[in-house]
């Protein structure tokens, strides 16, 4: 399917902000259909098609295309982390849980060193953080707080550290917000 959507999309019979929204449907419909599922096994499986599909897509429809913006991308994101982990959590599968939270962090950093933007990165790192956070109480997999805390660190560093430049910030972050940079901080 995902395959049949990007020949589409090469083709021009799709646009590609039209692709993208498929595609990501596509990658939802096999998170539900993980979470539907009867043995742990096809949960896990359909899941993981899941996180295959809508990680790289986020990445590509970023970085190589340009249709999805930072914020929306950082947005689209945890919100596909977020149902990746809830899928995880209802069906007990510790696995995929750490295959989706290591996916979203990399796809993080790669879009928001691609497009220059940290913000919404550090913003979406802190949101990840805080949903491991919550996941990893009910259930004690506290070792998968560990990659998110390091990923929102690192991203409130770099945007602290470019924010407080002596002079201001130079380049393409001149935009940064010290105030925001503080409030995430």
């Amino acid at each position: 399917g995902a395959y049949l959507i990007r020949a589409l999309v090469d083709a021009g019979t799709l646009p590609h902000g039209v692709g993208v929204a498929f595609g990501l449907a596509y990658a939802a419909v096999w998170a539900i259909l993980g979470h539907r599922a009867k043995r742990p096994l096809d949960a896990a499986f359909r899941t993981l098609a899941s996180i295959l599909i809508a990680y790289p897509l986020i990445i590509q429809s970023s970085t190589h295309f340009g249709i999805l913006a930072p914020g929306l991308a950082a947005l689209i994101l945890v919100a596909a982390a977020s149902l990746h982990a809830a899928v995880a959590w209802r069906r007990d599968l510790h696995a995929i849980l750490w295959m989706a939270t290591l996916a979203a962090l990399g796809s993080g950093f790669i879009v928001m060193m691609a497009q220059r933007a940290i913000e919404p990165f550090a913003a979406a790192f802190l949101a990840l953080g805080a949903g491991a956070l919550w996941l990893t109480y009910g259930r004690r997999w506290h070792g998968l707080r560990w990659p998110t805390a390091l990923a929102a660190d690192a991203g409130v560093l770099i945007l602290t550290t470019l924010a407080t430049w002596p002079g201001g910030a130079q380049g393409v972050y001149r935009g940064l917000s010290l105030n925001r940079a503080l409030f995430l901080a």
